[in-house]
């Protein structure tokens, strides 16, 4: 039952994160399309928005706020760690998020899907490129969810945790 109730938590957290996110992203987005007096401004401003919400929310906030942790995970009792329960850094963040979620696992995350679509409507040549992009997320995003059911020995890692030796640990108290 405890394992259940961290997965239900995990993903709560992802979600709602992801939705913060989404919020986060429009609303900046929004606000810097306003100076952008280009037809296509608000594509640019959605990519910008996108990168600096990822930066600020995913790998700012859990590295000098809340260590290891989101606002969803920090409210679900989560925390990212090493895989020897040290605390993770700068440096780990940025490859966690940028490389695992952003780059290989983007079907699974807001930034990386509205970067995909605005480069997609403002370079209309690159479709075959960003469709090739899009299946290789796809089979590794349903990838790192299999790896997420199946690791439960090892922490329930996705590829993310993986290539930078992290795992997400249940710190809740429940009995």
């Amino acid at each position: 039952m405890k394992i259940f109730a961290y997965l239900v938590r995990r993903f709560f957290a992802f979600g709602a994160d992801w939705y913060i996110s989404a919020i986060l992203i429009n609303l900046l987005a929004n606000g810097i399309s306003k100076f952008m007096g280009f037809a296509n401004g608000i594509y640019i401003a959605i990519i910008i928005s996108s990168l600096v919400v990822a930066y600020l929310y995913y790998v700012l906030v859990p590295d000098k706020i809340w260590k290891g942790q989101t606002l969803m995970k920090r409210a679900m009792y989560l925390r990212i760690v090493r895989d020897n329960d040290k605390d993770i850094n700068f440096k780990i963040l940025m490859i966690r998020y940028f490389l695992g979620c952003l780059i290989m696992e983007g079907m699974l995350f807001i930034p990386s899907s509205n970067i995909r679509s605005s480069l997609l409507l403002l370079i209309p040549d690159f479709k075959i490129c960003l469709l090739l992009l899009n299946y290789a997320m796809i089979i590794l995003s349903c990838a790192s969810l299999i790896m997420l059911f199946v690791d439960h020995r090892h922490g329930f890692r996705m590829i993310h945790d993986r290539i930078v030796h992290t795992k997400v640990i249940d710190h809740a108290k429940i009995s």
